[in-house]
């Protein structure tokens, strides 16, 4: 039985250490990719909540808005005068 010859080794140890490296660096990437991937999620989440929050919010400020209109017209409200007309038609206000 013949030895193999030493190049044949050599190249042999070349490419199992090549393979070995190629793996890592597939292991690694996917890993990485992985980890990219649950970070945008997490981030696309909570862009999403934050939108949520703001149409909530300005929800909540056009019904205080609405409200604060509707009471001030009641407050103001005088038979016979519109919110909307003309200054020369309503009554003169009396300065404090």
């Amino acid at each position: 039985m013949n030895a193999l010859p030493w190049s044949w080794m050599f190249w042999g140890l070349v490419v199992l250490i090549a393979v070995r490296m190629l793996l890592t660096l597939t292991f690694s990437l996917r890993d990485r990719l992985r980890q990219l991937l649950v970070d945008h999620y997490e981030n696309a989440k909570e862009e999403l909540q934050k939108k949520e929050n703001i149409a909530r919010l300005q929800a909540k400020v056009r019904q205080i808005r609405a409200q604060r209109d509707d009471d001030s017209a009641d407050a103001t409200s005088t038979p016979g005068i519109t919110k909307n007309a003309p200054a020369s038609d309503q009554p003169a206000r009396r300065a404090a």
